[in-house]
């Protein structure tokens, strides 16, 4: 196989095209946020997988603590999101873990009357640091206490910077507060 020059191309035997899939990521809306769902997600393990009921996808049958799901995101520049999921847990509480760009947020879904009775938790903040392809990665936070849970979404709330919210910033640049706070 040869590289030639300035032409890019590939030249050699035994060569044919191979069908390549785009890498599925997630894009943020034009609001900022992002929003993650079980039709974007990347299940990996035996048992998680995406399912349809009641007229909406969600990440379900989650039963064995080895798994976990992860979504790709492209972030067009660094900034501040609060993070968020909607989920339920039939089968009682159970712990799991969030983690993008380096921070681990903890999360506990609480027993919930039924696998479509879904609770919004407030899971906290995260820095994206720059621009670019990140993975958002979800696992249970401890094999022996965990119980299956459902998710039906998560989402990326942007946080603006100060100047960005009332127009002119009292403070250093850096600091960061909710977009729609004065």
């Amino acid at each position: 196989m040869r590289l030639d020059g300035d032409t890019r191309q590939i030249s050699g035997e035994k060569l044919r095209a191979v069908k390549t899939e785009p890498e599925k990521s997630v894009h943020p809306s034009t609001d900022g946020s992002v929003l993650l769902d079980a039709n974007t997600a990347e299940t990996h393990g035996t048992t998680v997988a995406a399912e349809e009921q009641h007229g909406h996808t969600y990440l379900g049958s989650w039963g064995n603590p080895k798994d976990w799901v992860s979504w790709k995101i492209q972030f067009p520049a660094g900034a501040s999101y609060e993070v968020s999921m909607v989920c339920s847990a039939e089968a009682g509480d159970t712990e799991f873990e969030l983690e993008l760009a380096g921070v681990r947020l903890p999360g506990t879904a609480k027993d919930t009357t039924s696998w479509f009775d879904y609770q919004t938790l407030s899971l906290g903040k995260v820095q994206i640091p720059e621009g670019g392809l990140f993975k958002l990665v979800v696992r249970p936070r401890d094999a022996k206490t965990w119980r299956p849970m459902n998710i039906r979404s998560i989402t990326l709330k942007p946080l603006a910077r100060q100047a960005d919210v009332i127009g002119k910033a009292p403070y250093e640049p850096g600091q960061w507060r909710e977009a729609g706070v004065t």
